[in-house]
């Protein structure tokens, strides 16, 4: 504001020369207004303008044109550039001076803006991981901790790791653990060096213990989040979201796991709910080419989250399991359950619709059973979630060839592929 103002009176004085000197040029010295060249003092001065003094908080508002619009930290920077604005370097004396500016002027803030200013660009390390309102929900849940001094004798990357963990459950976009881990790993948050199974399990106890504190302090209810109990759906609608599957089979994939879900005979105890959902989505994505689309979708987002190295051209179980952190083994024998017992599903729903016998029908539906036993054995008969019509119908005409214009007609399969099916069910013994 000043220097226009002095900049202006020097153009008011080129423009209207008030001495004799044939070039001008004139300065501002000390308040007064220079000829360089003859010495000339002219009658204008610069006014040197101070601020009002503020005796409330509306007039301290008011005086604030001129500051930084940051709400933390100090409101002037001191820079660790060692040249001055003329380009030249600063003298070791000066630059020592400025050093110890610089750090008596971090001291002067208090503690809660150097611990804000401090986690914001920890924060901002996120940013790639996870969705905006997230993030944003987050962050206020580590603004109020810092207010209520939950961060005092914790570090930032664990009150910040512990607020969005908590982010994720109220937005409804849970992650599992391991996974959060992975990527304040990623992000290079502070984490204790260790072994890998104890790191997982350090971080999560630390997670969870500070998660009881901002729970019993209220800092949720204060602003106005409800923390939700993740539904296990919730997690598959999130990494399926992750790796841009379409809706449609976002849908078909909870309908999948469903199946396992409401079986009676199926008992989910011991198995881990990311080994369901890994091959939930390999089963989704097997029947598809490598030059399919969604394939190609899959794969490039899984290559943000999985060793490059590892990679083909197809959405493999070796993916997969890393993708979700289990073995090949877990993707395989979940795959088979959900294959099983969705065929069964499909083959009894499509049962009741034909016109035929009940004793057909529960000959029929044995026989579909026997066959699935075999997944089990070393030799399993492999098929994928495509072909549950064409089994279930390829069965019905194996155990009676003169249905076969009625299977053509329900399940538009051909004679030669209803022949070939036949084939197989003989192998096994069907």
């Amino acid at each position: 504001m000043i220097r226009d103002l002095v900049q202006k009176s020097l153009d008011d004085l080129i423009n209207k020369p008030c001495c004799e000197c044939d070039n001008p040029h004139f300065n501002e010295v000390n308040g007064h207004i220079v000829c360089v060249n003859c010495g000339f003092v002219s009658d204008e001065k610069v006014f040197v303008v101070y601020e009002p003094k503020a005796f409330n908080q509306a007039e301290v508002d008011a005086r604030r044109h001129h500051e930084l619009w940051l709400s933390f930290g100090p409101h002037t920077t001191l820079s660790a550039y060692d040249r001055d604005a003329s380009g030249k370097k600063l003298p070791s004396k000066v630059k020592a001076k400025v050093f110890r500016m610089r750090r008596e002027q971090n001291r002067k803030i208090n503690s809660l803006e150097s611990n804000l200013s401090k986690s914001r660009l920890v924060h901002k390390k996120l940013k790639p991981y996870f969705p905006k309102h997230v993030l944003t929900t987050a962050w206020n849940i580590y603004e109020k901790c810092v207010e209520e001094k939950i961060t005092r004798g914790r570090s930032i990357s664990e009150v910040l790791a512990t607020s969005t963990y908590l982010a994720t459950l109220i937005t409804e976009s849970p992650v599992f653990m391991f996974d959060l881990v992975n990527i304040i790993e990623r992000a290079g948050f502070e984490l204790p060096v260790c072994k890998r199974l104890k790191l997982t399990k350090e971080v999560e106890s630390n997670i969870m213990r500070v998660r009881n504190v901002i729970v019993e302090k209220g800092v949720l209810e204060e602003l106005g989040y409800k923390l939700k109990q993740p539904d296990f759906f919730d997690y598959v609608v999130t990494y399926c979201t992750r790796i841009e599957m379409p809706p449609p089979l976002i849908r078909e994939t909870i309908d999948l796991l469903k199946c396992l879900d409401n079986a009676s005979t199926y008992n989910l105890t011991g198995k881990s709910r990311q080994g369901l959902i890994g091959a939930a989505i390999y089963c989704i994505y097997e029947p598809f080419e490598s030059s399919d689309e969604l394939v190609l979708f899959a794969v490039s987002n899984l290559k943000k989250h999985v060793k490059n190295n590892l990679f083909t051209d197809r959405v493999t179980q070796r993916v997969i399991g890393y993708y979700m952190d289990v073995t090949e083994v877990t993707i395989r024998e979940r795959s088979k359950d959900i294959k099983v017992y969705n065929l069964m599903r499909f083959a009894g729903d499509s049962l009741r619709m034909l016109d035929l016998s009940e004793d057909f029908k529960r000959s029929v539906f044995k026989s579909i059973a026997k066959l699935t036993s075999a997944t089990y054995e070393d030799h399993f008969f492999k098929f994928h979630i495509g072909e549950f019509s064409k089994i279930t119908g390829s069965m019905i005409y194996h155990l009676d060839n003169s249905l076969g214009p009625m299977i053509t007609k329900e399940y538009g399969l051909p004679d030669l592929e209803l022949e070939s099916y036949s084939r197989v069910f003989n192998d096994f013994g069907v």
